[in-house]
């Protein structure tokens, strides 16, 4: 479903987005992935080590994905568009799904 929201947004955002917004939020996206990833759910606890793995991993893929859409923001606006927005779901879901375990397990 996700896709199917940044297919059909991704274009018309890429017009109206300038570049600034993109390049200046992605410290602040990076910022939240750091403080947010990985989210863990009630059903499916992590070891302490797989947390460790996971979580450095969320930040490798996150620098490797930002210094993408700072390469490709001013000659594929569309595509750096497309991956910002990504971005921006992921965070959601992440926002989302740490409120979830918190109020499940009642922290």
């Amino acid at each position: 479903m996700m896709w199917v929201i940044c297919a059909s947004l991704s274009f018309p955002f890429s017009i109206e987005i300038q570049n600034e917004w993109i390049l200046l939020s992605l410290p602040l996206l990076f910022i939240l992935v750091y403080i947010l990833a990985p989210v863990q759910h009630r059903n499916k606890p992590l070891s302490k080590r797989i947390l460790i793995r996971n979580r450095k991993l969320a930040r490798v893929l996150d620098i490797v994905e930002s210094i993408l859409i700072i390469l490709l923001v001013n000659e594929f606006k569309e595509i750096a568009c497309t991956l910002w927005i990504v971005k921006l779901e992921i965070i959601i879901s992440m926002i989302i799904g740490k409120g979830v375990n918190r109020y499940a397990t009642g922290n």
